[in-house]
């Protein structure tokens, strides 16, 4: 506060940029659906190993699609 300037915040890369981890879409980002891994009723280490949110993840989801 004393020197005037914004708090840093932890950041994920989306669209080519880094951007505050809160401002990437929930379904994009696993910091972002989990605030950082602090919510959510399911651990995050159980979403890291199952593979939610990886780009493999969103392939299977496309293919699934009709």
């Amino acid at each position: 506060m004393r020197t005037r300037r914004a708090p840093q915040t932890l950041t994920d890369r989306h669209e080519g940029r880094d951007v505050p981890y809160f401002d990437v879409p929930a379904d994009q980002s696993l910091w972002a659906a989990t605030g950082y891994g602090s919510l959510g009723a399911e651990p995050l280490t159980a979403r890291v190993q199952r593979g939610d949110f990886t780009r493999a993840a969103s392939a299977r989801e496309r293919a699934a699609q009709p």
